[in-house]
């Protein structure tokens, strides 16, 4: 059962219930607990027959909105969309939670009431990252911008058992994002980050690569990309912005004659 918040973003109802009738249709044993406008999701509800069976709806008029800051909804907040579909969880009548909503929030809200693992410190922001190879882990993407030896490993563990399950990979390579690949480069944080994970390695819980760089990201060269929620947020950040120049530049050159219109 997923929890699942239908307000405070630009996301509309009618592609939220598009979304979820497609994941449905390729896992049938999902059910769907809704928190948003009950009269609008049931309007679009029509439309989506399939889903019908497998959504129950709670009724929420209050929302996190993109601009509320995390401190500031913890107390004030409680019967917000988000909040209610996290308490969800928390009192076990769902087992995760989806949100399309202040990512801030989310994680805020998630942590207080959910909790991490117990070996895990804090949690990350992960993405599915496309390569030349198919796809892989990037994670954290900024939930903590402080560099830490402990968020890296924890990263690592996380991003390998994520890894595993997606992509059905029974030991996925994982390295730390470095400005280099030699041992001796970066700074005390990345390398003690290293030596931890080489140990880890060595025992047989998870399979380290080693450093890697910027430019191996795209090329696959690992299925886990460990780095801090600073650097990992720029990097990201800095490959959507390469792939709307390369999109411009490719749509200028389409248009640049008649030939290559017809091209």
């Amino acid at each position: 059962t997923l929890a699942v918040d239908m307000l405070g973003s630009e996301t509309k109802t009618k592609e939220i219930l598009k979304g979820l009738e497609q994941s449905l249709l390729r896992n049938i044993n999902y059910r769907f607990h809704l928190f948003g406008d009950k009269y609008q999701i049931f309007k679009e509800l029509k439309n989506y027959k399939k889903l019908e069976d497998f959504v129950s709806i709670t009724q929420c008029s209050d929302s996190i909105s993109m601009n509320d800051k995390p401190s500031e909804i913890i107390k004030s907040k409680k019967s917000s969309s988000m909040y209610l579909a996290i308490k969800s969880v928390e009192e076990k009548n769902s087992d995760a939670v989806l949100s399309f909503g202040n990512t801030g929030a989310l994680m805020t809200l998630s942590l207080l009431n959910l909790r991490t693992l117990p070996e895990i410190k804090r949690p990350s922001i992960a993405s599915i990252w496309p390569n030349m190879r198919g796809e892989s882990i990037v994670l954290d993407l900024g939930a903590n911008t402080k560099l830490s030896a402990r968020y890296l490993a924890d990263n690592a563990i996380l991003g390998s058992c994520l890894a595993s399950i997606l992509f059905k990979i029974e030991k996925p390579s994982i390295g730390i994002l470095n400005v280099g690949t030699e041992e001796i480069k970066g700074n005390e944080e990345i390398k003690i980050a290293s030596d931890q994970l080489k140990e880890f390695s060595k025992l047989g819980s998870i399979n380290y690569y080693g450093f890697i760089e910027g430019n191996d990201i795209s090329i696959g060269k690992t299925n886990v990309v460990v780095t801090d929620g600073f650097t990992g947020n720029i990097a990201l950040k800095t490959a959507e912005g390469t792939a709307k120049l390369y999109q411009s530049h490719l749509n200028s050159a389409y248009q640049s004659s008649w030939m290559s219109k017809l091209g």
